[in-house]
């Protein structure tokens, strides 16, 4: 009789088992392979928007720079350098940044190894600094636009430095430098002449100004004096007659 009954109950338990298992099946079909488990998104990660640039403290910048010509509709056409600026932490993508960027402008022609005071400074605050931003595929960047005169100047050998102050704190980040050739009409001027100490040459509108000379890099010298003295100086050249 117990043989029987433990026979019966076996069959019994056979049968919710094959049961059970044909009721799964209709809800497998329903959720289409999709798992049961939830994806929980990264706690980390909450609060923050996707499309929303990475934002830091660069530790390096990379500038890369060309000269361009600006028509404006009513006034005379404007050589000058177009840049964009890449900044970047430790990691590989470039981020969104807030401080003050200063470029430094050298123009090489007739400069002396040992003057390091620049031609031109262009600024741009804080304020102004985050209108310039884009975003691309790459990420992040900065375009400026620094103005160098009339289209029509001659020719110039120009090195561009660019210096970036965070406001958050942490170290300046300084640029390599790299030097363009500025195209212009007619020939270069000769040693001596100081185009770009001229005032009208000096105004920047793009920046949000431009310092004085004298507030140079660390480290870096004034070269007024030694342009003051070419001015002054004389050659005389012996004819045979």
């Amino acid at each position: 009789m117990s043989i029987a009954l433990r026979g019966f109950g076996i069959a019994c338990l056979a049968v919710c088992v094959s049961v059970g298992c044909r009721s799964a099946a209709p809800d497998a079909e329903t959720v289409k392979g999709v798992s049961p488990f939830a994806t929980l998104p990264n706690p980390m990660q909450w609060g923050v928007d996707p499309d929303e640039p990475r934002s830091g403290e660069p530790d390096r910048i990379v500038a890369t720079w060309v000269d361009t010509v600006r028509q404006t509709p009513g006034e005379a056409s404007e050589r000058g350098f177009g840049g964009r600026l890449y900044f970047y932490d430790r990691r590989t993508d470039p981020i969104a940044v807030e401080g003050r960027l200063v470029v430094y402008a050298f123009d090489e022609g007739g400069r002396l190894a040992t003057d390091h005071k620049p031609t031109r400074r262009f600024v741009f605050p804080v304020e102004q600094l985050t209108k310039h931003m884009s975003v691309s595929e790459l990420g992040p960047s900065y375009s400026v636009w620094l103005p160098w005169g009339p289209s029509d100047g001659p020719p110039a050998d120009i090195s561009l430095i660019a210096r970036f102050e965070p406001v958050r704190g942490g170290g300046l980040v300084v640029s390599d430098q790299t030097r363009q050739r500025l195209p212009g009409s007619g020939l270069a001027p000769a040693e001596g002449t100081m185009l770009a100490a001229t005032p009208a040459s000096q105004q920047v509108r793009q920046a949000g100004f431009q310092e004085p000379p004298a507030a140079a890099p660390r480290g870096v010298e004034t070269v007024e004096a030694v342009e003051s003295r070419k001015r002054l100086s004389t050659t005389t050249i012996r004819l045979n007659r």
